[in-house]
């Protein structure tokens, strides 16, 4: 038996390893060309679903590491049209990372993803660049003198994000806070402070202001730790600046008061979401009581009840349902997220292209040229 075993495993990798070149065959025959990336197009959202559901979601330890082998294959073979499901991608393996059983192989699979994104879209790893960050943070604070089993891995992770990507890293610097001082992260930590550069500090609380508003639920939640940090750090600065009477620094005061806001008002369904109204709270009591005439009432925009459809169908998709499917925690209210948003779209006459060849056509629903045009514009 013991003799079976490897022999079971061996077979396994080896008919694994066959997968990819037995779908470019059949992509062949079918569609007369090689090229794989679009045969798996259409149903690349479905095989990931499948693939989390019957899998990575079971109790069954090795089931749940075939998944990650299995989604290790998918990004392999859909190339250059990868940076297409970044998010839901994101989504399955930063899940996989979060639990303790999977985080050895999660780890690796994402290291793998965000090599292949950077050599197919560059581009795109300014989407996930800070995402990453947040989630990998926990590793290198858990516990700083005796340092995670993956810290390896995460430092190479963390390494080729950042000397890799020096020019997004300098445009998305305010969404990064300073790592652990921990030898492994020296060079790391070095090229972070080489691209924040010195700053005053309401440049700092600016550059916070625009982290606490970032879409992504871990990114706020780091920006929200780091700006405690800082208020515990220079108090006496802080006190000065509510206590000026110039106005560019009150706008800046203003600002993070009602980010903070926010913050507190965020929702609890995750552990996340507590967590981070409970730090904004924190940094709200650390600021005091600042005289509200200094302080800008934040305004509520409130969408008009009169408007037309185009504008309720692109104020509901840009400003609700994009930001809530890019930074969903989770495929249920990501899948949800994009039901809707796909809904809204086949109202406005916006519907996938009839040519399969063809990324992102859009066809005229309901005969009319107006449809059309409606719908291009808000795909646009």
């Amino acid at each position: 038996m013991s003799f079976a075993c490897p022999s079971l495993i061996l077979l396994f990798v080896d008919r694994l390893a066959r997968v990819p070149q037995m779908i470019k065959d059949i992509a062949k025959v079918l569609t007369g060309a090689e090229d794989l990336p679009g045969f798996l197009r259409k149903d690349f959202v479905r095989l990931l679903n499948i693939i989390n559901r019957k899998m990575l979601r079971s109790d069954d330890f090795l089931l749940r590491k075939q998944a990650l082998n299995r989604i290790e294959m998918l990004i392999r073979m859909m190339g250059s049209n990868l940076n297409t499901y970044v998010p839901k991608l994101m989504v399955l393996l930063l899940h996989a990372v979060g639990k303790e059983s999977l985080q050895m192989e999660g780890l690796s699979v994402l290291h793998f993803f965000i090599k292949q994104l950077a050599k197919v879209s560059p581009s795109s790893i300014k989407h996930i660049i800070s995402q990453v960050f947040a989630s990998l943070l926990p590793f290198l604070e858990r516990d700083k003198e005796n340092p995670s089993i993956h810290l390896d891995k995460v430092v190479k992770i963390l390494e080729e994000l950042v000397f890799k990507n020096r020019v997004i890293l300098k445009q998305h610097i305010s969404e990064f806070p300073p790592l652990p001082s921990i030898p492994a992260l020296v060079q790391v930590n070095q090229e972070i402070e080489d691209a924040r550069g010195t700053m005053a500090l309401k440049d700092q609380l600016r550059d916070v202001v625009d982290g606490l508003n970032h879409e992504n639920l871990n990114v706020r939640y780091m920006v929200a730790c780091e700006l405690r940090k800082l208020l515990n750090l220079r108090w006496k600065d802080i006190t000065d600046l509510i206590t000026a009477e110039v106005g560019s620094d009150l706008d800046v005061l203003s600002s993070l008061i009602t980010s903070l806001l926010r913050g507190c008002a965020e929702e609890s369904r995750t552990a996340v979401g507590q967590r981070l109204k409970l730090v904004c709270a924190d940094c709200l009591g650390a600021l005091g009581a600042v005289d509200p005439a200094k302080v800008k009432g934040f305004s509520c925009q409130r969408f008009k009840i009169q408007c037309s459809d185009d504008d309720l169908i692109f104020e509901l998709i840009h400003k609700h349902l994009a930001r809530a499917f890019r930074s969903a925690p989770d495929t249920g209210i990501q899948d949800s997220a994009a039901l809707a948003i796909q809904e809204l779209l086949k109202f406005a006459g916006c519907e996938a292209s009839l040519d399969e060849n063809a990324s992102t056509k859009i066809r005229t629903t309901n005969g009319g040229n107006k449809m059309n045009n409606r719908g291009q514009k808000l795909w646009d």
